[in-house]
């Protein structure tokens, strides 16, 4: 059969300089060609292809089958698509964060969709169309949901150690970029799957909260492949990259005997690990860690589910900084507990002192426990979206606060963290190549137009 795999428009007039490849729908690019079907891939932010314009790159009759992914903030750009794509094959087909966690509200909205995919779909997608071609029932497979006949979420997922290598041959792969990519072109990868913590707000209805990991050596070989294919650097979006500390010791052990070829990033819990293994990181060819730190105070992380001790997090920072190893922080505005306008995420973010913070708003997604507390909840607060400089969707919402107060203190957070002359100095001064000046300029342009208003 052939087979449409679609990743919808960004919202009209949005631009953005972090766009990342579909590691997801490569991956089941890689799985539905293997099994003899001819596949593609439509990456609309990647080729710039607006919603106006999608009725043009697809041709009426072209597919057999079309499937669509998205996530819960790209609900209007799904159904748009949808709407757009649904006479253009025999089947519409839908799969992702989205379409596992809210099933009925995604039918609700996307009309033109035949059925969806609800969690990880690698080893359902060759039954699945293989089922549609026979002209069988699809509702039979577990994890298809239909219109009118739910389905429960497909478990436990596919062991990545058995997978293809994710069909990056079918992306626009020097189109992709990150403003904190320090040459280019870029790569993502993931190395395990899940995630056994329990973070309030974290939806994990893809992959599950049961963790699966690839063997060492083959994600060392996956990265020595993408150094023979021409990739500079490879960001590695694992929940936990450090979950288990010898099988990052081992990864890094393969890489330095390889002479640590490539550049890479990972994200990682900030919780105890030996000091040594920072280290390890950094001469394993790792130039970044991200940390999740997400709240301000350690009732605020308590009040998250983070399991994380403020002494052990400042412990971890001090570790990964005397490792040389460049620190992106995450934190999260707008808990019950942490009043928006007493800026304890900033405080905070100044204390420990990343390389880079990004600051976002408290919003529940379909799937995490924050959300079916917010969905009792009565609404003492108007929900308007915020959207700050890290976003690609609609912006986010949040019902312990005003939309004005959330705004202030993200601007608040931002200018206050990266408007330091010291901290621009030392930025400048840090900048190894003519992409890293490119990234960070215009991730500067963006936060100034952002905060401004312009945007």
């Amino acid at each position: 059969m052939r087979l449409l795999l679609v990743n919808p428009p960004l919202p009209s007039g949005l631009s953005s300089n972090f766009l990342l490849p579909p590691l997801g729908l490569a991956y089941l690019a890689s799985v539905a060609s293997s099994s003899g079907h001819e596949v593609s891939i439509l990456d609309c932010p990647a080729l710039g292809i607006e919603m106006d314009d999608l009725a043009g790159h697809v041709q009426p009759g072209g597919f057999d089958i079309i499937g669509l992914t998205g996530t819960f903030q790209q609900a209007k750009e799904v159904a748009d698509a949808a709407q757009i794509l649904g006479a253009k094959s025999k089947f519409l087909i839908a799969g992702g964060p989205y379409a596992t966690s809210a099933p009925e509200d995604f039918f609700s909205r996307v009309s033109k969709v035949d059925l969806l995919v609800r969690g990880e779909a690698e080893d359902l997608l060759p039954e699945l169309m293989s089922t549609l071609e026979r002209g069988d029932d699809p509702s039979n497979l577990d994890g298809v949901a239909l219109p009118n006949r739910p389905a429960a979420i497909r478990r436990p997922g596919p062991n990545p150690d058995r997978l293809p290598r994710p069909a990056r041959w079918m992306l626009p792969w020097k189109n992709y970029r990150h403003p904190l990519a320090e040459s280019k072109p870029i790569a993502t990868m993931i190395t395990s799957r899940g995630c056994s913590h329990a973070c309030t707000f974290c939806d994990r209805s893809v992959t599950g909260n049961r963790w699966r990991a690839r063997e060492p050596d083959d994600v060392v070989d996956e990265m020595l492949e993408l150094v023979a294919a021409g990739y500079r650097q490879t960001i590695i979006y694992d929940d936990d990259f450090l979950a288990d500390p010898e099988r990052a010791a081992k990864i890094c052990e393969g890489l330095c005997m390889a002479g640590s070829p490539i550049s890479w990033s990972c994200e990682a819990r900030p919780e105890k690990r030996d000091k040594a293994l920072y280290k390890f990181l950094k001469r394993a060819g790792c130039r970044q860690i991200a940390f999740g730190v997400d709240a301000g105070t350690q009732t605020g992380l308590d009040e998250l589910k983070k399991g994380l001790d403020v002494n052990e997090i400042e412990i971890e920072f001090r570790h990964a900084k005397e490792s040389n190893l460049d620190i992106l922080a995450y934190f999260i505005i707008g808990l019950e507990s942490e009043p928006p306008l007493r800026l304890d995420c900033l405080k905070y973010a100044l204390k420990l002192d990343p390389d880079f913070a990004q600051f976002s708003v408290l919003e529940a997604y379909p799937g995490s426990s924050l959300w079916r507390k917010w969905r009792g909840m009565e609404r003492d607060v108007e929900q308007k979206a915020v959207l700050g400089p890290a976003d690609l969707g609609p912006g986010r919402k949040n019902v312990y606060y005003p939309a004005n107060v959330l705004k202030k203190a993200l601007k608040r957070s931002y200018i206050g963290f990266y408007a330091r002359p010291g901290y621009m100095l030392r930025r400048m001064a840090g900048v190894s190549s003519l992409v890293q000046l490119s990234g960070l300029v215009q991730a500067a342009e963006r936060l100034a137009s952002w905060s401004l208003g312009l945007k």
